[in-house]
């Protein structure tokens, strides 16, 4: 599989959120995070990235043990795609590498789509 780039990472992600924090769905998202962190072998495919507002983002890193709880952040070898996250608007899903999102198998298998 070929890797996605930075560029086309950022605008799948954007799409997905809506411009909008998927942490919390309350503020702008301004900042893309990694869920296992570039430092740990992340890479820039979107299961791996939340776009997130500046708050959440500092949280998320100040906060490692209550993110990794909410699937926001994952430890070094973990594979992003078929561990659940929680999104504001969603509840727990699972993010594809397609910029999209399945509900997490926890609920159904539907797969919802952003435009």
């Amino acid at each position: 599989m070929t890797p996605i780039s930075e560029r086309t990472a950022r605008v799948l992600v954007a799409r997905r959120s809506g411009g909008m924090c998927e942490a919390g769905f309350d503020a702008e998202a301004t900042e893309v995070h990694h869920r296992v962190n570039r430092s740990q072998g992340g890479t820039w495919d979107p299961a791996n990235l939340l776009h997130l507002c500046h708050r959440h983002h500092r949280w998320i890193t100040t906060n490692p043990r209550g993110a990794e709880l909410k699937g926001w952040a994952l430890p070094r070898g973990s594979v992003p795609g078929i561990k659940p996250v929680f999104m504001a608007r969603w509840g727990y899903v699972l993010l594809t590498s397609q910029g999209g999102l399945i509900e997490s198998a926890t609920t159904t298998e539907t797969t919802r789509r952003t435009a």
